[in-house]
C-alpha cells in the first residue's frame, strides 16, 4: 500500500534544484504542494477560433554570431484574427516552484514556464534545438577554453537600471558559487576566475575543459540575469526571493505560493517597439493533477496548460473547445540505484529490467499514444543506436537471477523475492495505476513497496541516493551533452548528479570528448558508444518516449509566437512541456 505523501528531508528545496535545473526530472513530475487542490481561477468569456502559429525561420549561429536590428512585429494571426490587445490569460502548470529567484529555489520544467514572463535568457532554443540568441548579441568561441558573451544595447530591467556585463557575472556567480546548484557548472568552468568583465556589455567565460556546447548551457535557467544589487540583497532578505528583478515584459503583481501568481503587463518593456505585447495580465495555477486541469481547460476555468500526462493528452485531443501543441523530447524512465542492495547488484538490475512490462505500460499507462524507449535519443536522431535494445516483458530470465541472487544476499530477500522499495511523486491517481502495474508484473521475483512523495522530496531522495527504483521522466535536452552531466564518475557523492551511482571511465572519456567535439558525425559515433555502455549497466530501464504537450483553448492565439528581440527569429514553443506565451492574444 502507498504510503501518504511526505517531505520527509529539510534539505528539500536546496538539494532538489541541481536536479531538476538541468532538467532530469522535471516537467511530468506531480506538484510542489498539499494535498489541497488550488483554487479554480475565474472563468472569462471565449470564443472558439483557429489556432495560429509562429512561421519566422531560424538563421542563427551558436557560435560566432551578431544580431542585425529587425523590428518587424506581428499585426495579423495566420488564420487572418486580428491581434488584440487586453485580457487574462489563465495557465495551469503541474508544479509550483518554491521561489522565484532561480538561483534559489526549486526550479522544475513548469517553473520555466511561471518565470518566463519575468525573467529572460541569454539564449534559448530555436524550433529545430539550435541555440538561439536573445539578450545575448553575440557569443564567440575565442578557443577552446574561452568564450565571450555580448549583451544587446539598451537592455532594462523593471526597475529601470540598464543591464551591464556586471550582472551578467553576478546571476552566474550567484549560480556557481552556490553549494548545489554549483555542482554541474563547477565540472565545466574554471574554478578561480570562471567569468570576467571585459567592457560593459562582454563577459568572458573561461573553461577548465573544453565544451563546444556553452550556448546551448545557456538555454537553461544559468542563462538568466538578474540585476547584481538585487541578487546581493536577496541573499540577505530571502523574501527577495518571491520577487525578482527581471527584464521579461511583465512584472509580478501578486503571488500566494502553490495557489496562484499574477503578472501584469510591464510599460516600460525595454523590447516594446521589437516585440508587441497583447495580454494585460498572465495568472498561473499549479494543479499537480493533471485531469483535473484537463476538466478546468475544457470548462473555460483556464485558457491554457502544460502536461506530460498521456491520459491528460487523450482527453484533450476529443474536446473541440482546446488545440494541442505537442513534442517528444524525454524519456519515462525507471532508474535503478547502484550504490546501495539490492540494486548495486547488476543481477537484481538485470532481472527488474527482463521483466519490466514495457508493453503493458505503454498501452494502460500510456494509451498508445507513446513509443518504446531503448536510450535517451528518439529512433529518427542521427545519435541513437539501433542495435541498442533492451531486453523486456521477459519476466522468466529473471527467475535464475533472483535466486542466485537472493543466494548470496539472503538478508536482501523475503521468501525468495528480492526486497525493494518503488518511489514515485504523488499524490496521483496516474502514479499509483503505474505502482500496481510494476507490482503485479515483480510479484514473482519482487516485494515490492511503495513510497509516494511531493516533488521536491522526491527529488532530494535521488540526489541523496536514499532511493530502490524510481520512475520518474528524464532525459531529452535538445543538445543531449548536457545530460551528460548525468553519468559521470566524478557527480557520484553525498550528493549525486549521477542518481544510478553507476560509473564508467571509458563512459567517463567519451562525455569529455563530444563536450569537446562540433562535429556531428563524430559525436554521433561516440554517443551510440554511451548508449552501448548504459545499456551493458542495466541502470536505467527506459519505457518511453513521452508525449508533451502545450494546450490552449480556441479563443487563445499565437502561443507559438514568441521570437527573438532584434532578428524576429522564431523559438522553440514546447519543450518539456514548457510554453512561453509572451505574445499570445485572446479573441
Amino acid at each position: 500500500m502507498a504510503k501518504r505523501p511526505s517531505n520527509k528531508t529539510s534539505r528539500a528545496h536546496v538539494i532538489g534544484a541541481l536536479l531538476l535545473v538541468m532538467a532530469l526530472i522535471a516537467a511530468a513530475c506531480g506538484g510542489e504542494s498539499d494535498d489541497s487542490t488550488p483554487a479554480s481561477p475565474a472563468t472569462d468569456d471565449a470564443s472558439t477560433n483557429d489556432p495560429d502559429a509562429a512561421t519566422s525561420d531560424n538563421t542563427g549561429d551558436d557560435t560566432d554570431a551578431t544580431a542585425t536590428d529587425d523590428t518587424d512585429s506581428a499585426t495579423d494571426a495566420s488564420d487572418g484574427t486580428t491581434p488584440q490587445y487586453g485580457g487574462t490569460l489563465r495557465v495551469g502548470i503541474p508544479a509550483e516552484a518554491d521561489a522565484l529567484n532561480p538561483a534559489a529555489g526549486l526550479v522544475t520544467g513548469s517553473a520555466i514556464t511561471l518565470l518566463s514572463p519575468i525573467l529572460e535568457q541569454l539564449v534559448y532554443y530555436g524550433p529545430d534545438g539550435e541555440p538561439v540568441l536573445y539578450l545575448a548579441e553575440s557569443i564567440t568561441n575565442i578557443d577552446p577554453l574561452t568564450w565571450q558573451l555580448t549583451l544587446h544595447e539598451g537592455i532594462t530591467f523593471h526597475d529601470g537600471s540598464v543591464m551591464d556585463s556586471d550582472d551578467v557575472i553576478a546571476s552566474f556567480l550567484a549560480q556557481l558559487n552556490h553549494p548545489v546548484r554549483g555542482y554541474a557548472l563547477r565540472a565545466v568552468f574554471d574554478i578561480e576566475v570562471p567569468i570576467e568583465r571585459v567592457d560593459e556589455r562582454t563577459v568572458q567565460y573561461n573553461l577548465s575543459t573544453e565544451f563546444a556546447i556553452v550556448p546551448a548551457g545557456l538555454t537553461t535557467l544559468f542563462g538568466t540575469v538578474l540585476p547584481a544589487d538585487y541578487i546581493e540583497a536577496a541573499r540577505t532578505d530571502p523574501d527577495l526571493n518571491q520577487a525578482p528583478i527581471g527584464s521579461g515584459p511583465y512584472i509580478l503583481e501578486s503571488r500566494v505560493q502553490d495557489e496562484k501568481t499574477v503578472y501584469v503587463r510591464n510599460p516600460n518593456y525595454w523590447n516594446a517597439e521589437n516585440t508587441e505585447i497583447y495580454l494585460d495580465k498572465i495568472e498561473f495555477y499549479p494543479i499537480p493533477d493533471a485531469n483535473i486541469a484537463v476538466e478546468r481547460i475544457i470548462a473555460g476555468d483556464l485558457d491554457m496548460m502544460t502536461t506530460n500526462s498521456t491520459e491528460a493528452l487523450l482527453a484533450l485531443r476529443d474536446s473541440d473547445e482546446v488545440y494541442t501543441i505537442e513534442s517528444s523530447f524525454s524519456e519515462s524512465t525507471a532508474v535503478m540505484n547502484g550504490g546501495r542492495a539490492p540494486f548495486n547488484d547488476i543481477r537484481v538490475r538485470q532481472a527488474a529490467t527482463f521483466a519490466m512490462p514495457k508493453e503493458a505500460y505503454l498501452t494502460l499507462i500510456d494509451g498508445g499514444i507513446t513509443t518504446s524507449a531503448d536510450s535517451v535519443f528518439n529512433p529518427d536522431q542521427a545519435y541513437n543506436n539501433t542495435d541498442v535494445v533492451q531486453i523486456t516483458d521477459m519476466p522468466d530470465l529473471a527467475a535464475p537471477l533472483i535466486e542466485s541472487y537472493c543466494q548470496d544476499v539472503p538478508d536482501s530477500c523475503t521468501d525468495g523475492k528480492v526486497n525493494f522499495e518503488l518511489q514515485q511523486i504523488g499524490p496521483s491517481v496516474l502514479k499509483s495505476r503505474i505502482s500496481d502495474l510494476l507490482i503485479d508484473a515483480y510479484e514473482d521475483y519482487f516485494n515490492v513497496t511503495v513510497e509516494e512523495l511531493l516533488a521536491d522530496a522526491f527529488n532530494v531522495q535521488l540526489a541523496l541516493g536514499q532511493y530502490d527504483m524510481a520512475v520518474a521522466s528524464a532525459f531529452g535536452l535538445p543538445e543531449p551533452g548536457l545530460d551528460a552531466v548525468y553519468f559521470l564518475c566524478r557527480f557520484i557523492s553525498l550528493i549525486s548528479l549521477n542518481v544510478m551511482q553507476h560509473c564508467d571511465e571509458e563512459r567517463d572519456e567519451l562525455i569529455y570528448a563530444i563536450w569537446a567535439s562540433t562535429d556531428p558525425d563524430e559525436r554521433a559515433e561516440m554517443w551510440k558508444r554511451v548508449q552501448e555502455i548504459n545499456h551493458d549497466s542495466y541502470s536505467v530501464v527506459y519505457l518511453a518516449h513521452e508525449v508533451s504537450t502545450v494546450a490552449a483553448r480556441n479563443n487563445v492565439h499565437n502561443v507559438c509566437g514568441l521570437t527573438t528581440p532584434f532578428r524576429n527569429e522564431a523559438l522553440m514553443c514546447n519543450n518539456w512541456a514548457v510554453a512561453i506565451p509572451l505574445q499570445a492574444w485572446l479573441s
